[in-house]
């Protein structure tokens, strides 16, 4: 059942991966401007950040599953929208729904997927299910954009969509029968740790732990930058293989991939993570991968084989990236799913702002300018999780 319940999050981005590549590609192929495309995802990510925002006041470990469900059915009439009705313009309206039914799924379902393991709070358990979390998610949102352009492209250009849209449509509805199942799987673990009700007693937390400091803040900081850097490329750099450097679909798309599937792998070797989510070390590092990375991109014309070692440079910076604000939040015994609805929240925001100021500023200085930003940006990001290291003393100490 725990690997059922693990793909759930690779499924919801293969969802993702497809609404947002059909919604994107079809308001293209209607003529609209740079901007309506864009806002496509804007407003996903506006009511994604404002959903996770809100639930961080009311969710629980005994109350996501119930969340998680009405998410689904929220993202359920969402699809049945986008498949219904034609027009271009109407996909706003209904992707406003897919943001608060993304949002409920991945908030809900970090208050519980420690569950899922043996030992809810001991280190190497939530290190285990962060790397197999962030494996699943990032492979799903891989490979949303690949099956969509598979299957779209088997049938006409005018009804191909279509089809994408009935497949999230059976998606939502196994999830749903699994979200049924993961119920009563929640119920029995809560009652096994004794926190079935809202009176129960304080969750016990491993020895090794009581020392560890509470690393959100730092973790917070580091996602705003690192996220902006995340949010601005997945948009921009697409446009610039294309206006800039003339490259055609198949290149575009193995860039893309490669961002994700990196991603995905470099989550599941943190599996064994105990200690060095708390030392700036191996962020530091992995901000080297993604500096070098927006290096490898700078040169006019960049040599595309060069760029896919960039991708998978760039991918293994945000794989540390997730994993890490993943691990804070989760580690946390008591306000695990508050610090889950911030990570998300800042998931929403940054996805909101910076793919629109990463285009603004390219057409004012050029289009390299997005690249040389994001150094900074992914410099910025290790130097506030270091900082933030540094000023938290340990608990009880």
């Amino acid at each position: 059942m725990r690997i059922l319940f693990n793909l759930l999050p690779g499924l919801v981005n293969i969802i993702s991966g497809l609404f947002m590549f059909i919604s994107a590609r079809r308001m293209a192929e209607s003529g609209a401007n740079s901007f309506m495309i864009a806002a496509t995802m804007t407003i996903w990510a506006l009511f994604y950040a404002l959903t996770a925002f809100g639930l961080g006041f009311v969710l629980t470990k005994r109350n996501a599953v119930k969340i998680l469900l009405a998410g689904q059915t929220v993202l359920l009439i969402a699809l049945f929208g986008l498949l219904l009705m034609p027009s271009v313009t109407a996909q706003y309206v209904w992707l406003c729904g897919t943001g608060i039914g993304t949002a409920s799924f991945f908030t809900s379902f970090q208050a519980v997927v420690k569950l899922f393991g043996k030992q809810e709070y001991a280190l190497e358990s939530v290190a285990r299910n962060t790397a197999v979390y962030t494996l699943s998610w990032s492979f799903g949102l891989a490979t949303g954009p690949l099956l969509a352009a598979f299957v779209w492209g088997l049938f006409s250009p005018e009804d191909g969509w279509r089809y994408c849209y009935m497949i999230t449509i059976a998606m939502v509805l196994f999830n749903m029968v699994s979200l049924v199942l993961m119920n009563r799987f929640v119920k029995i673990r809560l009652r096994e740790l004794g926190e079935e009700t809202e009176n129960s007693a304080p969750p016990e937390v491993p020895p090794e732990q009581r020392t560890l400091p509470d690393l959100i803040i730092a973790s917070w900081g580091a996602a705003v930058f690192a996220g902006c850097v995340v949010a601005m490329m997945r948009t921009y750099i697409p446009d610039y293989c294309t206006k800039v450097l003339k490259w055609d679909t198949y290149k575009q798309g193995m860039i893309l991939a490669l961002f994700s599937y990196s991603q995905a792998f470099t989550g599941l070797f943190c599996w064994k993570a105990r200690r060095w989510p708390y030392r700036p070390w191996v962020f530091a590092a992995a901000a080297i991968c993604g500096i070098i990375a927006m290096v490898l991109f700078l040169p006019v014309p960049p040599n595309w084989h060069i760029c896919l070692a960039g991708a998978c440079l760039l991918g293994i910076f945000y794989g540390v990236f997730y994993f890490t604000s993943t691990f804070h939040a989760l580690i946390n015994p008591v306000k695990s799913a508050r610090y889950a609805a911030g990570n998300e929240t800042i998931v929403g925001l940054t996805s909101t702002l910076a793919p629109i100021f990463g285009g603004l500023l390219a057409m004012q200085l050029g289009p390299r300018f997005p690249f040389q930003l994001c150094i900074g940006l992914i410099a910025g990001s290790a130097a506030f999780f270091t900082a933030g290291i540094l000023r938290t003393k340990p608990a009880g100490k």
